[in-house]
């Protein structure tokens, strides 16, 4: 099994405590994710370190549920959510960039073996980067509009 890495980044004219601030509310955080996001809901917690949450991804022909819980690696920089049944795991990072924040989302996971993982090393990567690039324009909206 390979570890699969999908990864996407964007510069955003808002300052990186909000846009931190930003994807740290999960009680907001459904405000700006794509509908490839189905039934989010928080579980535990609510901001930052700590928060339990779940969704349905679907990505493609697929659907998955996950159930993720939050950690701040590097607070007001660095927040990692890892799935409670699976190796996912993403890490959002914000750092100061241009005339605002570079924010970067990356995701890892240890892919499946045989023909199954084949498919899921080709498709998945290519699917899940389009949502994270609508994602991270839906995040800069709702930076502007708040």
């Amino acid at each position: 099994m390979a570890e699969i890495r999908v990864e996407a980044a964007r510069d955003l004219p808002s300052p990186p405590d909000a846009v931190y601030g930003a994807i740290a509310d999960y009680t907001r955080r459904s405000a700006w994710l794509p509908d490839a996001y189905q039934g989010f809901r928080v579980t535990e917690g609510g901001t930052g370190a700590g928060t339990e949450f779940e969704y349905d991804l679907h990505a493609g022909r697929r659907v998955r549920h996950y159930r993720m819980s939050a950690a701040e690696v590097v607070p007001g920089t660095e927040l990692t959510e890892s799935d409670k049944g699976s190796s996912l795991s993403t890490t959002w990072t914000v750092q100061p960039g241009g005339a605002g924040s570079r924010v970067q989302v990356v995701t890892t996971w240890q892919g499946s073996a045989g023909f199954g993982g084949f498919m899921e090393r080709t498709f998945a990567p290519r699917a899940l980067a389009g949502i994270y690039e609508t994602m991270l324009a839906q995040l800069e909206q709702y930076l502007t509009e708040t």
